[in-house]
C-alpha cells in the first residue's frame, strides 16, 4: 500500500480563485514598473489626484483613483507616502494577480464580494473626470438617480470603464453608463408617476405599458419597493423592469 501512494501521481494546483500566482520574478518587475509612474509624481507623498496613473500603472482604469488611494490607507487626513504605496502595491500584485480579483480587492477590500456602495467611488470619479458627466455635479436631481439606475444594470466593469478613458461617445455604449439609456428609464419613471411624490404606487405602476402587469405581479414587483420611501430606490425597481423587457423575447418569459 505504500508503494502504491509513492507512486500515485502529482497533481499540480489548478484552482486559482484571485488568478494564478505571479513568479517572484514578475512581481518584482511589475514593482519596478510602477516606480517608474511614480517616478513621474513630484515629491514623496502622494494625492489623490495621483492616483488615476497609479491606477493605470496597477491595470485598473483611471477612474479607481479614489478607491486606490483610499485602499492604500489614504484619506483626509493621511496622504499615501510613494513608499508606503510601493508595499502596497507589491501586496496586491503578489496576492491578486488578475486584474478582476485586484478591481473587487481595491473597491471591497476585506471581502471577496462587492456591494453597490463599493461603486460608488467610481461613479464620483466618473462624473469628475469624463468632460460628457462633469454636468451631473451641477444638476443633484440626476447624480442620485443616475448612480441608483445604473447599477442595477450588467455592465463588463472593467472594460467598460476602460472604454470611456478612451471614447466621448457614452451614449455609442449600451451598458450601464450609457446617460441616454438612464434618462430614458428616468422619463419613463417621471410619466408614471402622476402625483410626483418620489414613488409609484400600483394604481401608477398599472399604466406602465399600457397595462402589461396583473394584480399578482404589481404585488411581487411592489412588496418590498415601497417599504423605503426613496424615489431613486424605486427608480431602481423600474430600471430591472425595463432591463428584463428588453431582454426577454418570449411572451412566457416576460409574463414569468
Amino acid at each position: 500500500m505504500s508503494s502504491a501512494a509513492e507512486e500515485a501521481p502529482v497533481i499540480p494546483l489548478f484552482y486559482f480563485p484571485y488568478g494564478r500566482p505571479l513568479s517572484p520574478l514578475e512581481v518584482e518587475m511589475a514593482c519596478r514598473e510602477l516606480k517608474l509612474a511614480l517616478n513621474d509624481i513630484a515629491g514623496d507623498v502622494l494625492g489623490p489626484e495621483d492616483f488615476a496613473p497609479l491606477a493605470r500603472a496597477c491595470s485598473l482604469p483611471g477612474y479607481f483613483k479614489t478607491a486606490l488611494y483610499r485602499a492604500a490607507g489614504g484619506d483626509k487626513d493621511r496622504p499615501v507616502t510613494k513608499e508606503r504605496f510601493c508595499r502596497y502595491y507589491s501586496h496586491l500584485v503578489a496576492n491578486f494577480p488578475e486584474e478582476s480579483s485586484r478591481a473587487v480587492h481595491v473597491l471591497a477590500r476585506d471581502r471577496d464580494y462587492l456591494t453597490q456602495e463599493d461603486l460608488r467611488p467610481l461613479f464620483e470619479d466618473f462624473f469628475a473626470m469624463h468632460p460628457d458627466m462633469r454636468f451631473l455635479q451641477k444638476t443633484p436631481q440626476f447624480r442620485e438617480p443616475f448612480i441608483a439606475t445604473a447599477l442595477t444594470k450588467e455592465s463588463h466593469l472593467l472594460s467598460s470603464l476602460r472604454w470611456m478613458e478612451e471614447s466621448s461617445e457614452l451614449d455609442q455604449s449600451m451598458d450601464a453608463f450609457n446617460f441616454g439609456s438612464f434618462y430614458m428609464t428616468y422619463a419613463m419613471f417621471e410619466g408614471l408617476d402622476r402625483d410626483r411624490d418620489g414613488m409609484l404606487s400600483p394604481d401608477e405602476l398599472r399604466n406602465f405599458q399600457g397595462g402589461a402587469f396583473t394584480n399578482r405581479g404589481l404585488d411581487r414587483i411592489l412588496c418590498s419597493a415601497v417599504i423605503k420611501r426613496q424615489a431613486h430606490y424605486v427608480l431602481a425597481v423600474i430600471s430591472y423592469i425595463l432591463a428584463t423587457y428588453r431582454d426577454c423575447i418570449m411572451t412566457t418569459e416576460w409574463h414569468y
